[in-house]
């Protein structure tokens, strides 16, 4: 849900509420009937055992040619933003990664952009 509030823009996860006919109180009820099964794992990330510190992590960037504005992606982690200005991407980069690397995890020292830029030749 997460996921789909950030992608439509909502700053609270309540006001999605209106699609999908549930209340947050609905959903926590039926979570909480419906436990994983005991040999499940319920990670959203790999164990901190299998995660190597990360000395740098590298961001494609690319210029959104259509809506103008900048969107950046990491190679290998799940970490992506986006941004107006330069200014403004680099400072989300900074916070996206901060929030993907929590307490529980030795964040990357270096925060690598790397600029790609399509360019089409007709002949």
């Amino acid at each position: 849900m997460w996921h789909v509030k950030e992608r439509l823009g909502h700053e609270h996860l309540e006001s999605l509420q209106h699609y999908a006919k549930l209340t947050i109180a609905d959903l926590k009820k039926t979570h909480a009937k419906c436990p994983p099964p005991a040999n499940a794992r319920v990670e959203t990330r790999p164990p901190l055992r299998t995660l190597h510190a990360m000395t740098e992590i590298i961001f494609e960037v690319r210029e959104d040619e259509a809506d103008g504005g900048y969107t950046a992606s990491a190679l290998g982690v799940g970490v992506h933003s986006q941004g107006d200005t330069l200014a403004e991407l680099r400072a989300n980069v900074k916070e996206a990664v901060d929030c993907y690397f929590d307490e529980t995890m030795e964040a990357p020292k270096v925060i690598r952009l790397h600029f790609v830029r399509d360019e089409v030749l007709a002949r």
